[in-house]
């Protein structure tokens, strides 16, 4: 991740204002949920399936600025 204080990469000597990201827990995918339906010869059905998306939060990075927390 970019340095938001000079741009740079991230500075080993200091701590940035980088955290991990709340949404995704630093992994940069969430789990969704997703329904799936229709009617057949028995009736209406439903089910469900998760797929992994990327974190809409980061941008898929796991972590995010302190101030957008």
């Amino acid at each position: 991740m970019m340095c938001p204080d000079c741009g740079l990469l991230r500075h080993p000597q200091r701590d940035c204002k980088f955290i991990e990201c709340p949404d995704c827990a630093g992994h940069g995918r969430v789990e969704e949920e997703i329904t799936h339906g229709g009617v057949d010869h028995n009736g209406p059905w439903q089910s469900y399936r998760t797929r992994w998306t990327e974190c809409e939060r980061c941008g898929g990075w796991g972590e995010v600025a302190d101030a957008e927390v």
